[in-house]
């Protein structure tokens, strides 16, 4: 390698960059916990515990949290012992602002998996421009997704209430086309 100043990173035969093994994680907590009078600490970690097992957070991976300065002050002490980038500020889809502001423009050189932590259509077209490139989950809020976003993404988990510490996730079956089909029928 001598004088290279960058890396070269194979493509496996579907053209993503697997090899990369890193994650940056989008995450709109209070997307995920819900409405203001669900905003308590043990809900609010409970739900965070959640988002963490359904995305496979690893240690080396880049995670991004936004909320309202309110909403942040709960959960801030329970991120303390994990390396994040932690974005605040009021008003209507600033956390997703903040997110979407907070992604490289080299993503998909950068890391092999984008996650998304919100059903939020403003992330659908993040998700739809990195498919095929880079691997794309969804997590979402019990199911709560804008059908524009749940067909960009390649996978996509919903978390399972928690109103307890002890909540699981599920696969909502994600396949594109009849999720499409589904939501279109749902809407009418």
């Amino acid at each position: 390698m001598g004088n290279t100043t960058g890396s070269v990173i194979a493509i496996g035969k579907t053209g993503r960059s697997h090899d990369l093994g890193r994650s940056l994680h989008l995450v709109d907590i209070e997307n995920l916990v819900g409405a203001p009078t669900s905003w308590r600490p043990d809900r609010i970690k409970a739900v965070f515990g959640n988002y963490l097992r359904a995305a496979t957070w690893r240690l080396g991976d880049t995670l991004v949290v936004a909320a309202n300065p309110s909403f942040m002050k709960l959960l801030a002490f329970d991120l303390i012992e994990m390396a994040h980038r932690p974005l605040c500020a009021w008003g209507k889809d600033a956390a997703d602002e903040l997110l979407l502001g907070a992604v490289p423009a080299d993503v998909g050189a950068r890391f092999g998996r984008l996650v998304v932590g919100s059903g939020d259509h403003a992330f659908a077209p993040l998700v739809a421009s990195l498919r095929g490139r880079i691997e794309t989950l969804v997590v979402t809020a019990a199911g709560l997704i804008a059908a524009d976003l749940y067909v960009a993404a390649d996978d996509v988990q919903s978390l399972t209430p928690a109103p307890d510490p002890g909540g699981n996730t599920h696969n909502v079956g994600h396949d594109p086309q009849a999720g499409a089909a589904k939501m279109a029928v749902i809407a009418q």
